[in-house]
C-alpha cells in the first residue's frame, strides 16, 4: 500500500476494506491513513479475520480462462495491531468480530451439510471491525 497521494489532515474519515491481511509489515499503510484523516477524525478498518488466516482461509479469485488463484494473506493479532495503533496516533474506540452465519457459511461452502456448519464454522469469527479515532495532537508547553 503505497503513500496516499493526499494532504496531513486532509479527511474527517476514512475506510480500509479488506485490505491490510494482504500487507505483510502493516504499521506503514495504518501510520499513512493517520496521516490523513484530520485529528479529531475517525477510521473503520474491516478485515478477514487473523484466525481465519491461521486455519487456511484465502481470498481468492477466477482468471477469464477459470484458473483460480490465492491472494497471499498474513496473519495480524489483534495484540499487534493495537501495538501498530499505539504509535500513529490512532486511538481504539470498538473492536467487533463477526461471525459466520448460516447464509454466509452456505454461500462460502456449497452443498454442506449442517452438521459440518454446526460443528465447524458455527461461531468462528469471519472478520475484524476496527473503529478508530485519531487522537487531537498534544499541546505543547511554551517555553
Amino acid at each position: 500500500m503505497d503513500p496516499l497521494p493526499f494532504e496531513a489532515g486532509e479527511f474527517d474519515a476514512a475506510v480500509c476494506a479488506l485490505a491490510l491481511s494482504h500487507v505483510a509489515d502493516i504499521a506503514g499503510p495504518i501510520a499513512e491513513m493517520a496521516r490523513v484523516v484530520r485529528p479529531g477524525g475517525h477510521l473503520v478498518v474491516t478485515d478477514f479475520h487473523p484466525f481465519m488466516i491461521l486455519l487456511g482461509g484465502q481470498a481468492a479469485f477466477r482468471t477469464v480462462h477459470s484458473t483460480m488463484h490465492y491472494v497471499p494473506s498474513y496473519v495480524h493479532l489483534p495484540g499487534q495491531v493495537l501495538e501498530v495503533l499505539a504509535s500513529t496516533g490512532l486511538t481504539p474506540l470498538a473492536c467487533t468480530e463477526p461471525t459466520w452465519t448460516r447464509a454466509a457459511a452456505q454461500l462460502a461452502f456449497p452443498g454442506m451439510s449442517t452438521r459440518f456448519y454446526e460443528e465447524a464454522i458455527a461461531g468462528l469469527p469471519l472478520a475484524i471491525v476496527w473503529q478508530l479515532a485519531r487522537t487531537q495532537p498534544r499541546e505543547q508547553p511554551e517555553p
